[in-house]
């Protein structure tokens, strides 16, 4: 409770209160106690009496790091003791805000916290931009096609057409020049025995 002669805090409804919390820079632990205690308190922000061990397990922290939070939130003035413990009840606080919650808390205007989501969400993008970017691909090297797509000179003397190598989609739906054709010619390796004027690579450029 405050010394006679302090300045007495500032009520605080939830809803501000939960608001000013959001743009503190107060560590995330704080914070999370902070916003269910809040969850136990009137509109106006009065009659907040959870009990330490109650507020520890809805928060998920240990006792002392409630305990601990609590006494951050005083020191900040942002919490006001109304009421000691009594057989039975738990001490009861109010949501507050005093002359030094601004910089204790380090909370941000909303200007503020507007240029510190731009930033992180600059910084996001930034991230996302150095993603890698697959390489177009242009004329086929021997690197490209797979071994699969070269027949033995056994499987040529008994017919064995290979299986059409895999082509990027953007060769086969762009004309290809006759550069790339002798790449093509020089990566698929057929030993042909009949001197026909078929070309076993014609359905490339079908």
């Amino acid at each position: 409770m405050p010394s006679p002669g302090a300045a007495v805090p500032e009520r605080a409804t939830v809803r501000e209160w939960t608001d000013a919390i959001r743009r503190s820079t107060l560590d995330r632990t704080t914070k999370g106690v902070a916003l269910i205690l809040a969850s136990y308190a009137d509109w106006n922000g009065s009659r907040v009496f959870p009990g330490l061990a109650r507020l520890a397990v809805a928060a998920s922290v240990h006792y002392n790091t409630a305990k601990a939070a609590m006494g951050r939130l005083m020191e900040c003035e942002l919490l006001e003791c109304v009421g000691k413990p009594s057989p039975g009840r738990s001490a009861e606080y109010r949501l507050c805000f005093g002359d030094a919650t601004m910089d204790r808390a380090g909370v941000r205007s909303p200007d503020e916290m507007k240029a510190a989501i731009a930033a992180e969400d600059l910084r996001r993008r930034g991230r996302r931009g150095t993603a890698h970017v697959p390489r177009r691909v242009g004329s086929l090297s021997t690197s490209d096609v797979p071994r699969s797509a070269s027949l033995s000179t056994s499987d040529a003397y008994n017919g064995v057409h290979a299986t059409p190598p895999h082509i990027p989609i953007d060769l086969v739906t762009r004309s290809t020049s006759h550069d790339e054709m002798a790449d093509l010619d020089t990566a698929v390796t057929v030993v042909e025995q009949d001197p026909s004027p078929a070309n076993d690579l014609d359905w490339l450029i079908a």
